[in-house]
């Protein structure tokens, strides 16, 4: 009876309320209502939707040539290369006649398949027929003295043609451009020997590579950190990476 007595009383001032009053809050609580719907659905996405990939595109190389490379070593160690820089026989480098300093090459030993990168630093060979004096320790990791070798690399002005990083994989150096959002830097250098030995270490790991990352130096002058970086697991290759890497 008192419940009855109750919703009375309640009926009673709802119907002594204006009805403009009454029309103006079903209008605000419809409007609140549309906009905690549309928030709702603005979060939405935000916590559901799967993050963009990044595509992972294999690069060409834009130098190739053959020919037989040579060696040189303790006469010219601790001397002045063409470039300025004291020759470390030690280190992973090479002499071409022609090509911009910076440029780095995947020198290939075609009777056993071995590779090394190397960086040109320096001027040579000037031998006839020849096409490249490698250090010591590139000669040593190719297993040769003198001998007919492939080389294939790029440039430093292809190296930063965009902005994606160039980045090679395995042991075999297979080469692909990878954007910003597609790795993070392990550990960096600024030796690209000591970048090359590192990544010697992980040549089995399908997810570390070894980065040639362009620096902004303001001047215009062209210059690039070395680095391991571990891929993003929120990558796509453009092809399998099965190839890129030896058999374990």
């Amino acid at each position: 009876m008192q419940m009855q007595q109750g919703w009375a009383r309640f009926y009673a001032r709802m119907l002594s309320i204006p009805a403009v009053t009454l029309l103006t809050i079903a209008s605000t609580v419809a409007i609140l209502s549309k906009f905690s719907i549309a928030a709702a659905s603005e979060d939405v996405p935000h916590s559901v939707r799967a993050p963009e990939l990044a595509r992972i595109e294999q690069a060409s190389f834009t130098v190739v040539f053959e020919g037989i490379a040579s060696f040189y070593a303790h006469a010219f160690h601790g001397r002045r290369t063409a470039q300025g820089k004291r020759f470390n026989m030690h280190e992973f480098t090479a002499a071409h006649r022609t090509l911009p300093f910076g440029t780095i090459l995947r020198v290939t030993n075609p009777s056993t398949g071995e590779c090394v990168l190397v960086q040109i630093n320096d001027r040579g060979p000037f031998v006839k027929r020849r096409v490249l004096d490698l250090s010591l320790a590139s000669a040593r990791a190719l297993g040769i003295g003198l001998g007919k070798v492939r080389a294939e690399g790029f440039t430093p002005a292809d190296i930063a043609n965009d902005s994606a990083v160039l980045v090679f994989f395995g042991d075999r150096y297979q080469p692909y451009r990878v954007p910003p959002s597609g790795y993070e830097v392990v550990e960096t250098f600024d030796s690209f020997t000591h970048a090359v030995r590192a990544h010697r270490l992980h040549i089995y790991d399908s997810n570390i590579g070894l980065a040639i990352i362009p620096q902004n130096t303001g001047t215009g002058e062209q210059q690039f950190t070395y680095a391991l970086v571990r891929l993003s697991p929120l990558v796509q290759w453009s092809d399998t990476i099965a190839s890129v890497l030896p058999s374990p």
